[in-house]
């Protein structure tokens, strides 16, 4: 699905913590913000290698079931609803989140009747250095979820 499928929640979504979504240890830093030893860190230039080492020692793990089950009992009646309405067009799809967080196009690209199967949640991890500028340094699924056709299932 598009970027922009969960657009009324953009904010939300883009000021959320999703770290309990991932079983790994993770360093703790949300937006761009961190604690001051792992500010400290970040002072020196790191390889990507280092970066990884140091989170598997210095990381804490997030990991909750409890929000996890949460997040994906939303998805599924969000998702539940959107595959159940016949009109996809509504008075919902023009309220957006005010653009300040995000920029890539707003247009649907699902088709009609198409229905949506699974949503896939990505992390992504991303870093910028003074020698290599912003970076991808990692992309991984932290959460794979069938999507439910009838409330039975």
């Amino acid at each position: 699905m598009p970027k922009n499928f969960f657009s009324l929640y953009a904010y939300q979504f883009t000021l959320g913590d999703f770290n309990y979504l991932s079983s790994e240890t993770l360093l703790n830093i949300i937006l761009g913000a961190a604690d001051e030893s792992t500010s400290h860190y970040f002072n020196a230039e790191r390889t990507v290698n280092e970066i990884f080492e140091n989170e598997v020692f210095h990381g804490k793990h997030f990991a909750n079931i409890l929000k996890r089950e949460k997040l994906n009992d939303f998805l599924q009646q969000y998702i539940f609803n959107f595959n159940n309405t016949a009109d996809r067009a509504s008075i919902l799809s023009y309220m957006k989140a005010p653009s300040i967080l995000y920029t890539y196009p707003r247009k649907m690209a699902i088709k009609d009747k198409q229905k949506i199967t699974e949503v896939s949640i990505i992390e992504v991890t991303t870093l910028f250095s003074k020698t290599r500028g912003f970076e991808v340094i990692r992309e991984r699924v932290v959460l794979k979820s069938p999507m439910f056709m009838n409330k039975n299932n």
